[in-house]
């Protein structure tokens, strides 16, 4: 919108020479090839960079292009280094660098200087690099929290492994103890039936195997209930 106001108050003066409805074509389509950046990373950048060259020829040799045309270039060698990544940042940038080396070559031989292109290549090195500065830190943000992510899961299983341990030693201490009481319980009163079939039992000693058993059975008792417990608070959250 900038660059149309611009266009619109500008027009057919030396900071826009020629028919405005050239520069505006230009301009739009500059930001429709940066607007589709993220979906083709080299095409969008590269095709507007080509815009804004074609764009700076409209201007006689001996005047400056546009802010516009500025700005376009050092935010397509940003977007370049923003979304480009590994062998094919290496090309691309290999590209630009021999875009800028033919576009020195035949500025020299069109009669210009050398150093005609320094400041804009100065500018889009400055963007380019900035751009892969603020995308490494991005990387590594979240590469850490990818790596967060995997030790959250880790712990968790960790956590659900250990739960689960607890509850197999909880379960087999249950098991011993429920066992262990029940076979002194049948041990013993079966003994005391025997000795009651042949009449070899008498009060005293029927007394001392009943009195036996109810010990046996209340401390399996308490110990059911400990372990109740833990298991209880085993599987509470």
């Amino acid at each position: 919108c900038f660059g149309l106001v611009d266009i619109a108050t500008h027009r057919h003066s030396e900071d826009f020479p020629g028919a405005p409805a050239v520069h505006v074509v230009f301009l739009l389509t500059a930001c429709v090839a940066l607007g589709v950046r993220r979906h083709l990373p080299i095409l969008g950048p590269t095709t507007a960079i080509a815009i804004a060259t074609g764009w700076a020829s409209v201007w006689p040799e001996d005047s400056q292009s546009s802010l516009e045309a500025f700005l376009v270039l050092v935010s397509s060698a940003y977007a370049i280094g923003a979304g480009n990544r590994g062998t094919r940042l290496k090309w691309v940038t290999g590209a630009l660098i021999g875009y800028f080396i033919v576009s020195q070559l035949v500025l020299m031989a069109t009669g210009g200087s050398a150093g005609d292109l320094a400041p804009i290549i100065i500018w889009m090195s400055a963007a380019w690099g900035i751009a892969l500065v603020i995308r490494s830190r991005g990387d590594e943000a979240q590469r850490a929290r990818r790596l967060a992510a995997q030790l959250e899961v880790s712990q968790e299983q960790r956590t659900a492994q250990a739960v689960e341990q607890e509850r197999s030693r909880i379960a087999r201490e249950l098991h011993d103890v429920v066992a262990h009481g029940l076979s002194v319980v049948v041990v013993q009163a079966a003994a005391e039936r025997r000795a009651l079939a042949h009449g070899t039992a008498d009060q005293a000693s029927t007394d001392a195997v009943l009195e036996s058993v109810e010990r046996v059975g209340r401390e399996a008792l308490v110990d059911l209930r400990r372990l109740l417990g833990l298991l209880r608070q085993v599987d509470e959250p």
